[in-house]
């Protein structure tokens, strides 16, 4: 994984070895094509517009991917806004350096609802409960 921007506690986003780039913001991984993180960003700059202009009606947002939601305050925004340009740059220059590299979806993005154990990391037992069998790990 190679950091492209990192701005704790609130965000970071990298490049992940399979090309997908993952916006991490308040501990919520949302794995992204290249494209699709400088549409998002995109998405970001034009309501942190609004909100500087004084047009953005409420003091919350929903940052929203395919069926993750996330919900931020507006005071939130600008961090992760600047942030966001920051890496959305250097996407674009990776981008046309290396040409575009399609990542299958299945790299980064889970197939389906899962809980596990952060990488490098075993469960204590190796079934905590009766029909876990093999499912955290």
């Amino acid at each position: 994984m190679k950091p492209i921007v990192s701005n704790p506690p609130l965000a970071t986003i990298y490049r992940c070895e399979h090309g997908g780039i993952h916006l991490i913001c308040h501990n919520v991984n949302i794995g992204l094509q290249p494209g699709e993180f400088c549409d998002l960003n995109r998405e970001i700059q034009l309501a942190q517009n609004l909100v500087m202009a004084g047009i953005w009606s409420c003091s919350h947002l929903s940052l929203a991917w395919h069926t993750t939601v996330m919900c931020l305050g507006a005071g939130a925004l600008a961090p992760l806004a600047e942030a966001m340009a920051e890496a959305a740059e250097t996407v674009e220059k990776m981008e046309e350096r290396e040409g575009p590299r399609p990542v299958p979806d299945s790299m980064c993005r889970a197939p389906g609802p899962s809980v596990k154990v952060f990488p490098g990391f075993q469960l204590a037992q190796s079934s905590p409960l009766p029909g876990m069998h093999g499912t955290l790990n």
